[in-house]
């Protein structure tokens, strides 16, 4: 049995020989584990941004169907279900997350510390993050599914 590479027969890869192959992948899979780290900061990311295009969809469906039937559109709270800021918290283009883990990653004495010591100095009064003080490379972000804590080691 062959391992991952390129036609290799390992799990999930269908090798050659196979016939055709459909991947499935659990999209709303969030978790959170006793320790988080990039991997799993990454898919609840991607969450982040599925949960966005399912509330827009739905919200915009339910606005148009009522508009159609002549009924009032419903009240809702768009800020409470929005996660806007939440994204905006992992991808704004220089106080992000992203933006300030390349740049510690370029930095030729960038720690897990100064990484996140620089996430939470740039977004000290971000609603959705908050920094573990007494473990200085941990920090939570409250995701619209909970609040998860990461390891930046």
């Amino acid at each position: 049995e062959g391992g991952g590479g390129e036609g290799g027969g390992g799990e999930g890869g269908g090798g050659s020989g196979a016939g055709p192959f459909v991947g499935l992948l659990d999209i709303f899979g969030f978790e959170d584990f006793e320790s988080n780290s990039l991997e799993q900061l990454l898919i609840n990311f991607s969450n982040e941004h599925l949960q966005a295009i399912f509330n827009s969809i739905i919200f915009s469906a339910a606005q148009a169907e009522a508009e159609a039937e002549g009924v009032p559109p419903p009240q809702f709270d768009a800020e409470a279900v929005s996660n806007v800021s939440t994204i905006a918290l992992f991808s704004a283009p220089h106080s992000g997350l992203f933006a300030l883990l390349n740049e510690e990653c370029v930095f030729p004495k960038g720690t897990d510390e100064s990484f996140v010591a620089k996430l939470h100095a740039a977004n000290k009064e971000h609603s959705r993050l908050s920094v573990l003080q007494p473990e200085g490379s941990a920090f939570r972000v409250a995701h619209y599914a909970g609040s998860v804590k990461y390891q930046a080691r």
